[in-house]
């Protein structure tokens, strides 16, 4: 019964303070907001590949969210009430974000999250998720 929660991805300039204006009003108006950090593809060694890489981006962003929904409530926040809104790169990882949310909700007896099926998180994102990687803001309600 708290205040909604918005947990919200920067872009690949791969610096949270970019975010600090808009967090700030979103703030204000009345939400806990989290700016996690995560990786972008320019931190990585270049021994990596493309699905190293973007299982890491997700990791990171599903442990952000799962850190913000589990504290929450110390915050004021609702655990229920969770949104993830991700700026031009952060849109195609909020994306992904949402993918392992849902493959966790089948996967799982009565939809309580859990773990993901096996090669659900490994798996390479779509075209789609590609295409998206300049959009602008995308939200989520999780």
């Amino acid at each position: 019964d708290g205040v909604p929660v918005v947990v919200m991805l920067h872009g690949s300039d791969g610096i949270r303070s970019n975010m600090e204006p808009l967090a700030t009003e979103v703030a204000r108006s009345g939400a806990v907001v989290v700016v996690p950090s995560w990786p972008v593809i320019d931190e990585r060694p270049p021994s990596d590949t493309e699905e190293d890489v973007y299982f890491d981006q997700t990791a990171a962003a599903v442990c952000a969210v799962r850190f913000a929904r589990s504290s929450a409530a110390a915050h004021g926040g609702d655990p229920a009430d969770l949104t993830v809104m991700a700026h031009s790169a952060g849109a195609p990882l909020g994306a992904r974000v949402a993918r392992v949310r849902e493959a966790t909700r089948r996967s799982s007896p009565g939809g309580v999250p859990g773990p993901a099926p096996s090669g659900v998180e490994r798996n390479p994102p779509s075209p789609l998720f590609q295409r998206g990687r300049d959009a602008g803001i995308l939200l989520l309600p999780l």
